[in-house]
């Protein structure tokens, strides 16, 4: 059984039926509705044609466009409910580019999902989850590093030998994961393989960049040469079976 479900949809742009009939697909049990004063069209319109369908919203009206104002808006009227076994979910389908990071901003609070129309032309939405994609552990980064040094997909039972974690746990932290897009299973017969995808490849290879950033800052610092002239030798980098070109080779 889902469990319930908080849909926020902001809007402040030029809407179209297709907003409505995301609201209607998600099978939300609650809806607040946030928007820009300033909108081009009525949100009244749209309100009552949910109404029709049993799904009356929650409105908040921006009076202030400003980040810290707008996200403090949202967290507000989200904190008055009891969230105790809900999802919630942000649909920025026709959020203008300030909404849009204010809800970026709330579902990484909230440990929310995204919901966004990737193509104008279709009545599809997508769904992200900020959540995952930051909250990288130390176990999950230890598990795409793994990945990333070998040269195809490897057995979801190698994970759990190569570095002495229990496969219950190795199986959770490659299901938010694969949630974030960092790495992808696939299933054959009883065999299960892993892979990671060139997302996770990029985020782990950045993270270990700043990681050697920060240690060649502090250790030149520590004999007297100015942090901020540090960097990487710019040479193309080998992780694994992956090429990282260096700025130069890219034309930067």
């Amino acid at each position: 059984m889902e469990p319930p479900k908080i849909h926020i949809a902001l809007v402040g742009k030029e809407w179209d039926q297709v907003l409505m009939r995301s609201i209607l697909k998600r099978s939300i049990d609650e809806l607040i509705f946030a928007f820009d004063p300033n909108t081009p069209q009525s949100v009244h319109e749209l309100l009552e044609g949910l109404s029709q369908f049993g799904i009356h919203a929650t409105v908040v009206q921006f009076s202030n466009y400003n980040f810290e104002s707008m996200l403090s808006s949202i967290l507000e009227v989200i904190n008055c409910r009891n969230l105790d076994g809900h999802q919630v979910e942000f649909n920025v389908s026709f959020a203008n580019p300030m909404m849009t990071i204010v809800a970026c901003m709330a579902a990484e609070i909230m440990h929310a999902n995204i919901i966004y129309r990737p193509d104008e032309a279709s009545d599809m939405v997508a769904e992200i989850r900020p959540a995952k994609l930051s909250n990288l552990t130390k176990r999950k980064k230890e598990i795409l590093g793994y990945l990333a040094r070998q040269p195809k997909e490897v057995l979801q039972k190698e994970i759990t030998k190569e570095l002495d974690i229990p496969r219950s746990g190795v199986s959770r932290q490659l299901q938010d994961l694969e949630q974030a897009g960092y790495v992808e299973r696939i299933r054959t017969n009883r065999l299960k393989t892993v892979r990671i995808t060139p997302l996770g490849a990029s985020v782990i290879h950045g993270k270990m960049l700043r990681q050697r950033r920060v240690w060649a800052s502090g250790s030149r610092s520590e004999k007297g040469y100015p942090s901020e002239h540090i960097g990487i030798k710019p040479s193309g980098t080998i992780f694994g079976d992956r090429h990282f070109p260096s700025r130069s080779e890219i034309g930067g």
